[in-house]
Order: structure tokens, then sequence, then C-alpha cells
């Protein structure tokens, strides 16, 4: 898990590899500007949970859920790269409270 930078939190949801650390000069840009939560995608080496098959995709739910729990950051702006990008997408339909709706994009 990551969590780094100060002010307004964005959730950083990877792409398909699972690691967040393929994007350390996105994190680092992030962090710059705010404050930037990620991790590894569940089951990946490092996660915060293991993939239950019996929850099929919504195992990445409860990937966002463990990170904002841990972070205690409610709401949050959430992006993803490639394939989190639909996580980042079934969050924001399934999880509203959790989610910060921004259109505006920082200078």
């Amino acid at each position: 898990m990551v969590d780094r930078g100060h002010g307004p939190a964005v959730l950083m949801i990877p792409g398909i590899q699972g690691r967040w650390e393929w994007m350390n000069p996105v994190v680092d840009a992030v962090a710059a500007r705010g404050r930037v939560i990620s991790g590894a995608l569940t089951s990946d080496r490092g996660s915060l949970r293991n993939l239950g098959a019996a929850h099929g995709f919504d195992n990445y739910l409860g990937w966002v859920d463990e990170l904002l729990y841990r972070t205690g950051i409610k709401p949050v702006s959430v992006f993803g790269i490639w394939y989190g990008g639909f996580v980042a997408l079934r969050c924001t339909a399934h999880r509203p409270e959790c989610v910060k709706i921004s259109l505006q994009v920082p200078a």
C-alpha cells in the first residue's frame, strides 16, 4: 500500500499488471499536488486482499474498501489506469458514498 502527499485525496487504481510501483512517476506527480493512495490489486503479491472466487470482479470493491478503511478517507477522487478504469467505474457505481466526483483537472 502507498499513501503519499497531503491535501485532496486521490485513489489510484493500477492497471492489469496489478502493481502500483510500475506507476511510481505518476504517484510522485499526484503526491506533489495532493494525497495519493494506491496498492497492489487483489491477489497480486503484496496486496491487502486475496481473490475470492465467489465474489468475482467485486473482489476489487473489497480491495477499495480496505484501502479506504486503512487510510480513514472518504470521499476520494478515483482514477484507474487501463484495467483499473473498469475497477474505478465499478467503485463509482457501487460505492457512491466513497467517491468524490470532480470534473476539474489540476493545472
